[in-house]
């Protein structure tokens, strides 16, 4: 599933990045975003539909309650990543301006994109960590600790690089000197990238033990 996500979204960095450099404003990357949306929610019920779990509905009123005790945690889960990761564009483009938008979001693109790639990895040890959770619990201690250094081999380097080479990744993307400021501000945000790795790995190790009330909190 977060490969497709990863998939859908460098198509949108790219038709976002020709409509910059067509000369279109912040705005119309909206529709872009809708597309995005769009065509990640197309993607995954093609996986479903051919996993066969799009078989007749049935209503189980026991199990819906169990359920419904434990969404608001999730909900307000992914409202405050949605929230966290589109504030800081309204707020720029409200009280500085959409150009001011632009710029910063030209970088946090970017950004997302390596969030994204972190997302996967995080994603991928999510069923291990529900399995030793279950299974052998003394070992998923251990697991986690050799998680946070494998990620650290990949994402620091990988922060390092694009933080020393930001300018001429900035020049090669966007090929216009309105955007030469974001390659400041990617030099800066490329580090969210290891504290959104950090926070995930410990919020999927929460799930993991059933424990999403701290991991919303």
């Amino acid at each position: 599933f977060r490969s497709g996500q990863t998939v859908v979204y460098v198509i949108y960095l790219a038709t976002a990045v020709f409509l910059l450099q067509a000369g279109h404003g912040a705005t119309s990357l909206a529709a872009v975003i809708i597309a995005g949306q769009s065509g990640g929610a197309l993607f995954l019920f093609i996986v479903v539909w051919r996993l066969g779990w799009l078989t007749e509905a049935r209503l189980r009123l026991r199990l819906a309650l169990s359920l419904l005790r434990q969404a608001p945690y999730f909900f307000l889960m992914n409202l405050s990543v949605i929230g966290f990761n589109r504030m800081d564009i309204l707020f720029i483009s409200y009280f500085i301006g959409e150009a001011a938008a632009g710029v910063y979001n030209a970088a946090k693109l970017i950004l997302q994109v390596c969030n994204l790639l972190a997302a996967s990895y995080v994603d991928a040890l999510y069923p291990s960590f529900a399995r030793l959770f279950h299974r052998q619990r003394e070992r998923l201690l251990p697991i986690a600790q050799a998680s946070f250094r494998y990620a650290s081999f990949i994402f620091v380097p990988l922060a390092l690089v694009i933080a020393f080479s930001a300018r001429p990744v900035i020049g090669l993307l966007y090929h216009r000197p309105d955007y030469a400021h974001s390659a400041f501000l990617l030099r800066l945000l490329i580090w969210q990238t290891l504290f959104f790795l950090s926070n995930a790995i410990l919020s999927r190790l929460l799930l993991a033990m059933n424990r999403q009330d701290l991991s919303f909190w």
